[in-house]
């Protein structure tokens, strides 16, 4: 089996190289602009970059709190769950839940009011409120005409569903007098509100330096006025395009659609058959098309059937046909890579999706990568003993061949994704959800040997978060918790990341001799198209399996960085215009000295960085 890894990664380097040939003979053609990027990358297949996202309830929801999926217990006011037709008159309530639990004020077996609507209104406690030191664009995205698809929103017209410009708006530069009755069915009473202004924000002050918000603490309430048109217009546009979390999630997932070319990208919701089939973002006006499928998509009022929409994503993968996400063997879907970023922000639920236990080692329906725990998919540390868990559908999109009529030619990642045949890597992001497991402390890494192993998701809302990270693992990508929209684009921008990573990374293997023994070693060269770097890396091979050894025995990066310069043993010339002279900065002209004092922004360094751009040049690292 590792035999015929190596030569079909070894048939992928020919072709590319065949391509590179071409090109190169292309670009002797004629006088142009040289090239800002590796110029076989133009002969490498778009990747598939799929997002699953939630559409549940709670996505329509404005507050978030940490560590919860925010509620609101109400006293004197209205819900400030956005859905709510009249969500934004909000005027107090008495605390923040997350479904279990009491968030603020914490739970003291009383239900004494405190007016905790301030709490709402400072990004300090309600992470999804508006926050004066952040500026609020509109939905990205561009007109077939070139012209931006949304505006900035009119402060005295603002809409509650930017998508339907004739719908609910209001006008957030005056004050409301509110009245009605029966608030709720908890507290039964009528509520008389006057004054009420809507672009209000307040400023916590942590009288104790707890980190905690209290009862006692001060703040400062702000009313934006409108002879401040600026800071007006940040909140108008926080209003209509940030306000809740799903309007968040649209701004931050479609700044990342609308910033991408070379990819293929597609969508589905969790509650929705089929958002958008995979198209190419190389197409403008097929990129526009998936922004405003997304854009006017309306959250249903149903539940969190995660499992079910990832294993569906996975089907999806299966298809065969012009339409299909994987491309044709003629097209390059051999060696197409496919990435599906899922996030949501609250809990699986719905029906099982059937696959089992697929982590198991050797799982349920048994796979080429099964049989040899050194060659399998699953078990060790991505094993449970719980089925139809999120994980078991990563580890199925993962092991089962999408498209068993192709080559199996995928690049693989040494020691991370090893699997050449066609399949399906997942990110997963939990949006102000956390688990009982921590990402941040090295005990709960899957690879340490104090990991305690994946908890039962049947045990809590908690163990189902657990579940996300552990289906990210499963799936060969990457698990990220966010708990406030900054942290969730963040985190997008990660996975974008590393999923650029992994397909701008070429490689070639070579054997050290053509008969494998104790001493056989692998060499393998590796180059970054993002970064403009290679490696070359030296792996012993187990004899008796073929699989590399975990770590290098060295790489040539390592060497050189390790090598000592103070000797200056490099001989490197240039010419003074007359004559050639060392390329050392006691040997340059004015000029040459001159040209390397200019930094990237136009403006002259001193001597001591242009002397260590030279020495840069001349190999010191």
């Amino acid at each position: 089996m590792f035999t015929r890894k190596l030569i079909n990664r070894l048939a992928v380097i020919v072709s590319t190289t065949v391509f590179s040939m071409s090109t190169i003979q292309s670009a002797h053609a004629g006088p142009g602009p040289l090239a800002t990027a590796p110029l076989f990358l133009s002969t490498i297949v778009e990747p598939n970059v799929f997002f699953t996202i939630d559409d549940s309830g709670s996505m329509d929801w404005g507050p978030m709190v940490a560590n919860g999926t925010a509620g609101l217990a109400t006293t004197g006011g209205l819900p400030i769950i956005d859905g709510e037709d009249r969500a934004y008159y909000a005027h107090s309530f008495s605390r923040l839940y997350d479904g279990s639990r009491y968030v603020l004020p914490p739970a003291d077996g009383t239900r004494a009011d405190w007016d905790l609507g301030w709490v709402a209104r400072t990004h300090h406690g309600n992470l999804n409120y508006y926050n004066p030191t952040v500026t609020y664009s509109p939905w990205p995205g561009s007109k077939a005409d070139g012209s931006p698809m949304y505006s900035d929103a009119d402060p005295t017209n603002a809409l509650k569903d930017p998508f339907d410009p004739s719908g609910e708006s209001v006008d957030l530069t005056r004050s409301y007098n509110i009245t009605a009755g029966d608030a709720d069915d908890m507290f039964d009473r009528n509520i008389a509100v006057n004054n009420f202004w809507i672009a209000v924000y307040f400023e916590w002050n942590d009288t104790d330096n707890d980190g905690v918000i209290e009862q006692s603490d001060g703040r400062t309430r702000i009313v934006i006025p409108t002879d401040r048109p600026a800071e007006m217009q940040n909140f108008a546009n926080w209003f209509q395009y940030h306000r809740t979390r799903i309007n968040a999630t649209k701004a931050i997932i479609g700044t990342t659609i609308n910033n991408t070319d070379a990819s293929r990208m597609g969508m589905r919701l969790f509650n929705d058959d089929q958002l958008k089939d995979v198209e190419t973002m190389s197409d403008k006006d097929k990129k526009r098309e998936l922004l405003e499928a997304f854009y006017d998509y309306d959250i249903p009022a149903q539940g969190t059937p995660m499992r079910r929409s990832l294993e569906e994503t996975g089907d999806y993968f299966q298809e065969t046909g012009g339409s299909a996400p994987i491309l044709s063997a003629a097209k390059g879907g051999e060696c197409q890579q496919n990435f599906n970023i899922l996030m949501g922000d609250g809990f699986w639920n719905g029906g099982d999706p059937g696959v089992g236990n697929r982590d198991i080692n050797g799982g349920d329906g048994n796979t080429p990568f099964d049989g040899n725990a050194s060659e399998s998919n699953d078990g060790g540390n991505y094993a449970d003993n719980w089925e139809e868990t999120l994980a078991d559908v990563a580890m199925d999109n993962y092991e089962r061949d999408l498209r068993g009529d192709l080559a199996n030619k995928v690049p693989t990642t040494p020691n991370i994704d090893e699997a050449d045949h066609q399949h399906l890597v997942t990110y997963t992001i939990a949006f102000g959800i956390t688990g009982t497991l921590d990402p941040a402390n090295p005990a709960h890494d899957p690879l340490s040997a104090s990991f305690p192993g994946w908890p039962d998701p049947d045990n809590g809302n908690p163990e189902r978060v657990d579940d996300m990270w552990h289906a990210a693992y499963n799936g060969r990508g990457k698990y990220f918790s966010a708990q406030q929209p900054d942290e969730l684009e963040i985190a997008l921008g990660a996975a974008i990341a590393d999923i650029a990573e992994r397909t701008a990374t070429s490689s070639a293997v070579a054997f050290s001799s053509a008969k494998l023994t104790t001493d056989t070693t692998v060499y393998l060269a590796e180059f970054n198209s993002n970064r403009w770097q290679g490696d070359l890396f030296a792996y012993k091979i187990d004899p008796a399996t073929g699989d590399l050894a975990a770590s290098a025995e060295w790489s040539a990066g390592s060497e050189l960085l390790s090598r000592s310069y103070s000797g200056d043993p490099r001989t490197i010339l240039t010419y003074d215009g007359t004559a050639g002279i060392k390329f050392q900065w006691g040997q340059l002209t004015p000029a040459q000295k001159q040209d390397l004092r200019k930094n990237p922004a136009g403006g002259d360094d001193v001597d001591a960085v242009a002397d260590a751009r030279l020495r840069y040049l001349r190999g010191e690292r």
